[in-house]
């Protein structure tokens, strides 16, 4: 956030509410989904990343490479969410404001290069060890979604441990 918006007392704030917000309280403490919550520690920083990439200062690149790979390493599906939002608002912006400089692309290229040798030591056995060999998806009964009302409302309540929430932040 410091690199974003320049404010020491923002970047605080942001910092206490992003790693205290009932979200990532549930994940590391309530549920113990360690690779999520590790995920979650590094979406600022490849977040911050891809805004430099794009709009802020091209030369910061290396950032969006570290943060996606550190997400790598941690969280496949957040890796693929993460891209997916990434993809989503690249093309957002090229198609409402078709100004895509050569120098960020060429920045973003730079940090796709250096994002796949990072995770390399991941990505070779992830796609040699499991792809293809017929693994199994989880029960259909394993499925824990709600409607939006009981996530909203149990949102306001801010009790991590009771049920699937966002927080109210």
């Amino acid at each position: 956030m410091k690199s974003f918006s320049k404010e020491t007392s923002r970047s605080a704030f942001f910092a206490l509410l992003y790693t205290f917000g009932l979200y990532r309280i549930r994940l590391g403490y309530a549920t113990l989904v360690l690779g999520e919550f590790t995920a979650t520690t590094f979406l600022p920083l490849a977040f911050v990343g891809f805004y430099h990439v794009f709009w802020g200062d091209s030369k910061k690149w290396y950032d969006l490479a570290m943060g996606v790979a550190l997400i790598a390493y941690s969280h496949f599906l957040s890796l693929y969410l993460t891209v997916f939002i990434f993809a989503i608002i690249l093309i957002c912006n090229i198609l409402i404001k078709n100004n895509l400089s050569k120098e960020r692309v060429i920045s973003l290229a730079k940090s796709v290069f250096v994002a796949i040798l990072l995770m390399a030591y991941v990505l070779v056995p992830f796609l040699t060890d499991y792809l293809g060999k017929n693994l199994k998806v989880p029960a259909r009964s394993a499925s824990f979604v709600n409607t939006f009302n009981d996530l909203i409302s149990s949102s306001l309540t801010s009790n991590p441990f009771m049920a699937y929430n966002i927080g109210f932040f």
